[in-house]
């Protein structure tokens, strides 16, 4: 007996990728004022970056995690 996939449902995938979006705008906006505080030039630019992959990472981390628990 299979256990249920993120995979299985459109709409429950659109809505994982959607939060995804939203935490790594919040993720480089937390990375951009951190970042930017160093005052070297374009640190906004290598926070928001450095933020945003951050939350990418965990994610990733975290579904491949439950991917392979469930197979």
């Amino acid at each position: 007996m299979s256990s249920a996939s993120l995979q299985d449902n459109v709409v429950v995938q659109f809505l994982v990728g959607l939060v995804v979006i939203t935490a790594m705008f919040v993720g480089g906006g937390g990375g951009a004022v951190v970042v930017g505080s160093l005052g070297f030039p374009y640190a906004d630019v290598v926070g928001v970056f450095l933020g945003s992959l951050l939350v990418f990472l965990a994610f990733a981390g975290l579904y491949a995690r439950q991917e392979t628990g469930s197979a």
